[in-house]
């Protein structure tokens, strides 16, 4: 019986370690015929070995028999005296008591000396339990080192449970989290974690929809307590399930189904049909009454403008929501991972035909906005397209003063100072006005004033224009002093800037203004600007004269690259070079020439301007000015352009050198001209400087007079005539 339940046992545990899947271990039917064998056996053995032997009765011949196989020794005595005393025996009848009597009385004596040590063998049955006490031990010390396998045995096999198995070496199971459905194109990421054992390799098997199956190893992780394998790009239904390389442990089939996950539906843009976003511009724009539509959400627009939209998705939804989002979206990861849907900003949509949905916004700012749909089954749309929206900020008009050019300029008491400012705005401007703070001689505190030099506020954002065109203000220096009962004196001024106004809204009805630099009109003595000028027309002497020492040195090159090309008899293509760099020399000079002419252009509308000098002096400056701009013009340019000219023809074929001595000739007279105009300037300084000096003559002797007739204490007329 104990090697009954060793095989029974081994066999059992054993086949449950090679077996896999159903077939692990002995099915129930063999384990019920092992059972019902055993049951069987024991109760044979029993009834045959036990019972029937204790249920029946030995007679003296057969314990003496017995008796006798123990000890061989008796030689038959023992049942030979048995027989010949029993009185059925058939020879005790033919032998005579006394003879009967020495015979049992000389068995009695040989067996008391041969029975003293055993009178039955008991070697057979000492090793039979022998062997069951052994069998007995392994069985329970086996139980008493693995009692749970001893208690699976037992309820496999000896109660016949059929919902108890063998456990695995390596169990094996499918994390939660797999969804019923998975979106068209999605990826889908399945884990298996390991709750026993440590495989090696664990397979992901899997079968499509239309019959198509296969296998692939999972990637570890975690010490190999974890596998994972990513589906890519799901596009049908299938099913799966995760394998033991070693054929331990299989999980259950997963079944994994397709839809399309909730969209908007690209192709009614792609194909010009339902989908549009149309918006209007802010009225600031001026732009309000159009309507601008366009076939992607991407929005580049001003700030305040009004987005309207008409979508549909891809399939039946029963939920739509627009999110806003302003600026980056720090918190879009965490949302995602912490599953939040709708998105905290969701605003809902109102669904028509089941696909369609419509709304508006407000530009405010820039960031994004996107969908969030969800389909009657109660699929999500995730990972939703993003639509850009870069919003345009309002920027306020860009102001600058041309005129006057100079941040800072001295003006007489007469002048009229044209002003003139340049605006320009992103929209349209609204108004322009020139501020300025009037500060009397020796005066700190400010006498402000305002002129509005452009005012459309009337007309709208649409009756005004991004750069309009201004008239210079001109400004009445001798006006600016009505305040203090006469024209400003020496050490007035006047600081001004102009400021524009456009129709963006900025808060308080006011819209967005910008302002220029500060520029500063400072009121001097006229014959200082009279001295001022006639140091500029010294200052524009000195350039001049520079620009005759230019001239000079390039007419010695020419002369000097004319003497190496009249050594050589020829002007070959090797000095083309040469006569360009030239002819860039002569251009130099007449560019020079330009700005010395505008110079003293400039000078005469600051003469102009704050109305000081004689006119025959202005006259002479104008004169001066038209002549150096004849002299650029009509000859340095002239010569540069037959310096080209010749510098083509030597590229083509040689020339003869004596040609450059015409352009030489030209270069000397423009070089006398110079020289000429630097002496009639030289002329004017000595003459100014003469009449600097009498001035300083005549405030001397005034301010003499002046002490004379404080020290006498009489009247002016005493003092004239004792001058």
């Amino acid at each position: 019986m104990a090697l009954a339940l060793l095989v029974s046992f081994g066999l059992d545990y054993f086949l449950n370690l090679v077996g896999s899947g159903q077939s692990r271990g002995l099915p129930f039917q063999a384990r019920l015929v092992f059972l019902l064998g055993a049951s069987m056996g024991f109760l044979y053995l029993l009834a045959r070995g036990v019972l029937a032997p204790l249920s029946s009765k030995l007679e003296d011949a057969e314990l003496a028999m017995l008796v006798e196989e123990s000890n061989p020794q008796l030689n038959q005595a023992l049942v030979t005296a048995v027989e010949l005393c029993s009185r059925e025996s058939a020879g005790s009848r033919d032998v005579s008591r006394a003879m009967l009597d020495s015979v049992v009385e000389e068995v009695e004596a040989g067996a008391e000396s041969l029975l003293s040590g055993k009178v039955l063998d008991l070697r057979r049955l000492k090793a039979y339990l022998g062997f069951f006490c052994l069998a007995a031990g392994v069985i329970g010390a086996g139980a008493s080192w693995q009692p749970e396998i001893a208690s699976i045995w037992l309820q496999r096999n000896v109660l016949l449970y059929r919902s108890v198995d063998w456990p695995k070496s390596i169990h094996l199971e499918i994390e939660e989290g797999i969804p019923e459905f998975v979106a068209v194109g999605d990826d889908l990421s399945v884990g298996v974690r390991v709750l026993r054992g440590s495989p090696r390799i664990v397979e992901m098997q899997w079968k499509l929809e239309d019959g198509a199956s296969g296998s692939k190893s999972m990637e570890s992780s975690q010490d190999s307590t974890r596998f994972v394998y990513v589906f890519r790009n799901v596009s049908k239904a299938f099913s799966f399930k995760a394998v033991d390389g070693g054929g331990e442990d299989e999980t259950e089939w997963v079944q994994v189904k397709v839809r399309n996950r909730p969209r908007i539906d690209m192709k009614e843009w792609e194909e010009g049909g339902f989908n549009r976003v149309a918006y209007r511009n802010p009225a600031y724009t001026g732009k309000s009454a159009e309507e601008v539509v366009q076939r992607h959400g991407n929005l580049k627009v001003p700030v305040g403008t009004k987005v309207s939209f008409r979508l549909a998705a891809n399939v039946e939804i029963a939920k739509a929501y627009l999110v806003l989002k302003r600026g980056v979206d720090k918190k879009e990861k965490a949302q995602v991972q912490d599953g939040s849907w709708p998105d905290p900003d969701a605003a809902t949509l109102e669904l028509t035909d089941g696909r369609r949905f419509s709304g508006n916004f407000v530009v405010e700012g820039s960031g994004s906005y996107f969908f969030q749909f969800e389909d009657p089954g109660g699929f999500r749309s995730t990972q939703s397209e993003r639509f850009r929206i870069q919003a345009v900020a309002d920027r306020k008009p860009v102001v600058r003063i041309v005129e006057p050019q100079r941040l800072t300029e001295d003006v007489s008491p007469r002048a009229e100072v044209p002003i003139l400012a340049v605006v320009k705005d992103d929209y349209a401007v609204k108004k322009i006005e020139l501020s300025g703070s009037y500060f009397s001689a020796g005066e700190s505190e400010p006498e402000r004033n305002l002129v509005t030099m452009l005012d459309v506020s009337a007309a709208g954002p649409e009756g005004g224009e991004s750069e309009p065109k201004l008239e210079p203000y001109i400004l009445k220096v001798g006006e600016l002093g009505a305040g203090d009962g006469g024209a400003p004196s020496s050490g007035a001024r006047f600081e001004f800037f102009v400021l524009a106004e456009d129709f963006g809204d900025a808060g308080g009805g006011k819209g967005n203004i910008g302002d220029s630099q500060v520029y500063l009109l400072q009121v001097v003595d006229p014959e200082y600007l009279e001295d001022q000028y006639a140091r500029e027309v010294m200052a524009l002497r000195d350039i001049a004269d520079r620009l005759r020492g230019r001239q000079e040195s390039v007419r010695k090159d020419l002369e000097e690259s004319q003497r190496q090309f009249l050594l050589g008899k020829k002007l070959g293509k090797d000095s083309a070079g040469r006569l360009s760099r030239h002819r860039q020399d002569q251009v130099r000079v007449s560019e020079g020439l330009l700005d010395l002419s505008g110079d003293l252009g400039h000078l005469l509308t600051k003469m102009k301007i704050n109305k000081v000098g004689e006119q025959k002096w202005k006259d002479w400056l104008t004169g001066l000015e038209k002549e150096l701009t004849e002299i650029s013009k009509l000859k340095s340019d002239r010569i540069a352009g037959e310096l080209d000219e010749l510098r083509s023809r030597v590229q083509e074929s040689d020339q003869d050198p004596a040609s450059l001595g015409r352009i030489v000739g030209s270069q000397l007279e423009v070089e006398r001209d110079l020289e000429s105009i630097v002496v009639r300037m030289s002329e004017f300084g000595d003459l100014r400087g003469l009449i600097q000096l009498m001035r300083e003559i005549k405030r001397r002797q005034e301010g003499l007079r002046d002490n004379t007739r404080n020290l006498l204490g009489g009247s002016e007329g005493e003092v004239e005539e004792e001058e």
